[in-house]
């Protein structure tokens, strides 16, 4: 499971590793007003599913609001390899001194981690490789030793970089190798790793993909489930649906507060999952189900689904998408339950689900 970079981002700054100023826009007049908090000249950066941001025009300098402005509406308008831009990370323009490549990733051939770095960072290490593979520098990891400073040092031994400097790229990739192991990381890769003309170490990129059956994710066998940063709670079954869920709430300028996916054998843990998503999450501002049923029965999910609600005599709003198998007792389960009418459209359930959500925060 491929991160956006800015989801990503987060992972690193919660470990540690220094990155740009900025947040997220998904409106042109909400990257006018980070640039504003960052001040100076900034970066956007279209935050898709999809390398080749930069050649596809997916990253634009901004000296002034003006540039900040239009550069994010061109953005909005713009596809990515085919992607829709809903979403711009706005940073602030680093000083560049110094590009490096850094990362840890499973070598399937081997079954076992490698640590690889180079002093050309900024580059697409695949091209790198092929034309100058003695630039890259690897290290095996053994995965019960782990990693250690001397792996760090070793790693741009041959670049001969001065001590203070191998110092600090040394503490990131111990930072990496962490998050690796926590995550159950397929990859974690910083590229390029800034060193500034103040000598700051920052993450100027990253890409992060973690395996979707991580233990950390399924918590055993019942549940698929990713802690995210926004207070929109949502549960849906299939995690293509899951994820096109999330979509749809950040369109309408809500943040999710997680991944959760019951599809599959797993419809019948809906409500095991959802105790786990209002246990973790005590700050939701409000949860979205959304059920297009098929394999996975609407009316068992949503029987679920309300005996939980109601058990927890949860005060937040809530609203339902419900479709497909089982969905007439389904949403008759929740008219007569919980007193809710149940939408067949999700741009529906989401836009009334955020129209609740502000008109509570304004009281």
């Amino acid at each position: 499971m491929l991160l956006k970079e800015y989801e990503g981002k987060k992972i690193l700054q919660e470990y540690g590793v220094k990155i740009p100023k900025g947040d997220i826009a998904t409106q042109p007049y909400q990257a006018t007003k980070i640039a504003q908090e960052i001040t100076g000249e900034v970066v956007l950066k279209a935050q898709v599913l999809a390398g080749g941001r930069g050649l596809a025009g997916g990253i634009i300098f901004a000296k002034n609001d003006d540039e900040v402005r239009k550069a994010a509406k061109r953005l909005f308008d713009t596809k990515i390899k085919g992607l829709k831009v809903k979403e711009i990370l706005v940073e602030e323009k680093l000083k560049i001194h110094k590009e490096f490549y850094v990362s840890i990733m499973l070598d399937r051939t081997k079954k076992r981690p490698v640590l690889m770095g180079t002093t050309e960072g900024g580059v697409n290490i695949e091209k790198l490789g092929k034309k100058s593979p003695e630039l890259i520098s690897q290290i095996p990891i053994n995965s019960l030793i782990g990693v250690y400073n001397y792996h760090g040092y070793d790693l741009f031994r041959q670049f001969d970089l001065p001590h203070e400097l191998r110092s600090k790229i040394t503490n990131i990739i111990s930072k990496l190798y962490k998050i690796f192991i926590d995550k159950e990381a397929f990859l974690v890769e910083i590229n390029p790793l800034i060193i500034t003309d103040k000598s700051t170490v920052i993450a100027g990129d990253c890409k992060i993909i973690i395996d979707p059956e991580a233990s950390y994710i399924k918590k055993g066998s019942s549940l698929r489930y990713i802690p995210l940063q926004g207070d929109i709670g949502i549960l849906a079954n299939g995690a293509g649906l899951t994820m096109a869920t999330m979509d749809v709430v950040k369109e309408y300028g809500g943040k999710p507060a997680n991944f959760l996916e019951v599809g599959g054998e797993f419809y019948k843990k809906a409500g095991e999952s959802l105790e786990y998503l209002l246990e973790k999450r005590k700050d939701l501002s409000g949860l979205l189900v959304n059920l297009f049923g098929a394999y996975a029965r609407t009316d068992i999910i949503i029987r679920q689904v309300v005996d939980v609600l109601k058990k927890k005599k949860i005060n937040i709003p809530v609203s339902f998408r419900i479709h497909g198998t089982g969905e007439e007792k389904a949403r008759d389960i929740v008219k007569n339950e919980l007193n809710l009418e149940p939408h067949l459209s999700l741009e529906d359930a989401t836009r009334e689900l955020l129209e609740s959500v502000k008109e509570r925060q304004i009281v």
